[in-house]
């Protein structure tokens, strides 16, 4: 099933919890999509939402066919919101706004190849967990702080580089990176933790 929904300017939480058998939706006007709004939906592969969405907790969370979605806004990215969308690809103008990833946000992602970090504050715990596309993580200079377990498990990780402006990496936030990863840090001195 395919919605489209030109109109809607509002996702409820738990709107279309566990509906299986959607494909994709497009909600070009939606501002808000609600807790848990797409939760468990297992063959949503697409979704469009407002260039203003804002995203709230457990949103797509194992969503596991989801491959793209296409919103920009939102500073926050909240907690679990892509939880298990193991078939994720975001193009890298998606979520450059975002100034904070909240925990679980991305957790098992495997086909995350990138992410924009340039406007990112803070990085959470297990933001990008077992996210095993990923190859080169640079922070921006905005970045201040990557929390426990943040790219823990990113195992195809080539490069990694924090910025200066990083003043805390909190326990394992790159443990069980690849053999042949490379860490930059710009830092003059060591970071916390």
């Amino acid at each position: 099933m395919a919605i489209d929904a030109p109109n809607v300017e509002q996702i409820e939480q738990y709107a279309f919890y566990s509906a299986t058998g959607l494909v994709s939706i497009s909600a070009p006007n939606c501002a808000v999509v609600g807790e848990q709004a797409f939760r468990d939906t297992s063959n949503l592969q697409q979704a469009i939402l407002s260039n203003n969405c804002t995203l709230n907790s457990r949103c797509f969370y194992n969503s596991t066919k989801l491959k793209s979605i296409s919103t920009n806004s939102t500073l926050d990215i909240p907690t679990y919101a892509f939880y298990n969308c193991y078939n994720l690809e975001i193009d890298s103008s998606i979520f450059t706004n975002a100034s904070t990833i909240k925990d679980y946000a991305f957790y098992n992602c495997d086909k995350l190849r990138s992410f924009d970090f340039s406007n990112t504050t803070y990085i959470y715990d297990y933001a990008f967990y077992d996210c095993d596309g990923l190859q080169t993580i640079d922070l921006s200079n905005k970045t201040k702080r990557v929390y426990n377990y943040a790219f823990e498990y990113c195992r195809n990780l080539k490069q990694v580089i924090i910025p200066e402006s990083t003043t805390q990496i909190d326990y394992m936030a790159f443990y069980y990176l690849h053999s042949d990863c490379e860490i930059w840090c710009e830092a003059e001195q060591k970071p916390g933790n």
